[in-house]
């Protein structure tokens, strides 16, 4: 007689951790393992990375504070937003494209962290990319247009 044991996404990452890695690279968070997740992120694993399924970089947040909320631990909403606003560096934003059959970026939004008087995190969208009937619009922060195109020539030359 033979039984499986269910193994869940929440067990690997509890065992990941115990041999002391640098950084974990998950696939989607789904429920409760988004918990353990960003303790892994605010307890010495930065660099870390994760996807997760929402309308946007914004609601991406959002949606990250509800999947820790499934994980049924009582932890006040504004420390669970207060943790995530700690953990996160960027929120990357992706979108099918159904004209060119393609995934494309649509939003790279930075966390700087917690503001304790609005109880908001500080965010700051680093580049937008917007369809308009005319085409596509993009609003990025010349810095990162400037690396992009840095980028883009290294690449083009070798």
């Amino acid at each position: 007689n033979t039984e499986l044991t269910k193994v869940t996404i929440r067990d690997l990452l509890r065992l990941a951790l115990r041999l002391n890695p640098k950084r974990i690279i998950m696939g989607e968070m789904r429920k409760g393992e988004a918990y353990d997740f960003l303790q892994c992120m605010n307890s010495g694993h930065p660099g870390s990375m994760s996807t997760i399924h929402a309308r946007g970089a914004v609601d991406a947040l959002q949606r990250l504070c509800d999947l820790v909320l499934e994980s049924k631990l009582d932890i006040p909403y504004h420390a669970i937003q207060r943790s995530i606003a700690n953990a996160l560096s960027l929120v990357i934003y992706q979108e099918y494209d159904t004209t060119t059959g393609q995934r494309e970026i649509k939003d790279v939004l930075r966390v700087k962290g917690w503001d304790e008087d609005t109880q908001k995190p500080i965010t700051e969208f680093l580049y937008s990319k917007e369809r308009t009937a005319r085409g596509s619009v993009v609003h990025a922060r010349p810095e990162l247009v400037a690396r992009t195109h840095t980028h883009e020539a290294v690449s083009a030359i070798g």
